[in-house]
């Protein structure tokens, strides 16, 4: 794998977990109710997404 493509890599999962950080202090003491519920799970959704399409890349690479 080139060096360019393993820092954008590195750039996506960093922002991943800059999100994540971000978006657990946006829902905390917020209601636990049906909306809440449903945009945390979406946003996390979206972070395994990001994760998994990174795991593949990195999968594929190895692999040739």
């Amino acid at each position: 794998m080139d060096l360019d493509k393993k820092w954008r890599i590195i750039g996506a999962l960093q922002m991943v977990s800059e999100d994540m950080e971000r978006d657990a202090k946006e829902f905390d003491r917020k209601p636990f109710d049906r909306i809440t519920v449903a945009e945390y799970f979406g946003k996390h959704g979206a972070a395994i997404a990001a994760i998994a399409d990174n795991l593949i890349l990195i999968v594929k690479e190895e692999g040739e």
